[in-house]
């Protein structure tokens, strides 16, 4: 269940790309979000992690992504997704 749920983030980051909200220079090593420059030693801070404003939106939006992946799988196949969470856990 932890891998649906990390694919759910991570195409909210996916999506800011597409918008063009959310931006990489790999040259200068920066995140570019809505035009503002954020450096690498910002980006890569673990304390600062939680509030950046991309992180801000997928942790928003995960839960409500999961959710609805839960619901649209048969119900004969979710047990897979449920039986591999309790693997993950041990």
């Amino acid at each position: 269940m932890r891998s649906i749920f990390a694919l759910g983030h991570e195409m909210v980051h996916f999506d800011q790309h597409t918008r063009g909200d959310m931006r990489d220079d790999p040259v200068t090593q920066t995140t570019f979000w809505k035009g503002e420059a954020f450096p690498a030693w910002l980006t890569r801070s673990p304390e600062h992690y939680e509030r950046l404003p991309w992180e801000i939106e997928a942790h928003a939006k995960q839960d409500a992504l999961m959710d609805n992946a839960m619901r649209c799988l048969p119900l004969d196949e979710r047990r897979f997704v449920c039986d591999n969470a309790i693997a993950d856990a041990a």
